[in-house]
């Protein structure tokens, strides 16, 4: 992979993280919310979530396109 390619796989990966953060959040804030009952405790908790999740996330992705494009070089090898 070209290093152009790689930094706009890059880019996108963090984009894709970011997104279904905006999206866990919500939708943990709402369950949270109704579980709590509190809006503030909610927040706070979804908040660091969030934040832990998405790094643990970013690490998972990458993980996994490394070990995937590694499988793809064991088969083309193969071929």
């Amino acid at each position: 992979m070209t290093d152009i390619k790689k930094k706009n796989a890059d880019f996108f990966l963090i984009l894709k993280v970011i997104g279904w953060r905006m999206t866990s959040f919500i939708v943990g804030s709402i369950v949270s919310f109704l579980y709590l009952g509190e809006l503030r405790s909610s927040i706070n908790l979804i908040a660091i979530l969030t934040v832990v999740l998405t790094v643990c996330h970013y690490i998972y992705e990458k993980t996994w396109h490394r070990y995937e494009n590694m499988w793809r070089k064991n088969e083309e090898r193969r071929s």
